[in-house]
């Protein structure tokens, strides 16, 4: 259990200082926000959901804590932050692949419909909320491909160092 709780706790630092990071950088902003979810995955990969729910709820808070940034995390929490449980659920089903693109798809446009609630006194569009959603799909699609090479690339090199 504690060998559990260190590497959990170790993932949730770097998720933190990921979110952190994206709040101090003007550049990449977006990127880290995604990649901060990298260590969520991996704690529900190598010891279940309720690790990586555990490793979700300290890095949203601690980002919350430290972050500037309070929109971006509220996004965070509503949307991404949680993405690693979601996708850790779908694809260990036997599905076909299509069957697991539309969940996480109309997973997508739940989450964002739900922020965009949450959200709409605070956000100011000069766009089409639709050309947002789209976008949002657009930009999700590759964030799940790119999370996949975080994945493979944790599992093929980095789990060899633990």
């Amino acid at each position: 259990m504690t060998k559990k709780l260190t590497f959990c706790s170790l993932m949730a630092v770097f998720g933190i200082l990921s979110l952190v990071l994206a709040n101090i950088v003007q550049t990449n902003t977006i990127f880290l926000y995604l990649f901060s979810t990298l260590f969520t995955y991996i704690c529900v990969n190598e010891y279940g959901i309720k690790y990586g729910i555990l490793t979700y709820a300290v890095i949203t808070l601690g980002g919350f804590i430290l972050a500037t940034n309070k929109i971006s995390m509220i996004v965070y929490a509503l949307i991404v932050g949680y993405y690693p449980i979601l996708k850790h659920i779908v694809e260990h089903f036997n599905l076909a692949q299509f069957v697991k693109w539309l969940i996480k798809i109309l997973f997508i446009l739940t989450a964002s419909a739900i922020s965009y609630i949450v959200l709409k006194d605070a956000l100011t569009l000069s766009i089409p909320i639709g050309a947002v959603f789209a976008f949002g799909v657009i930009i999700f699609v590759i964030y799940d491909v790119v999370l996949n090479m975080g994945i493979k690339f944790y599992a093929l090199r980095l789990r060899k160092l633990r």
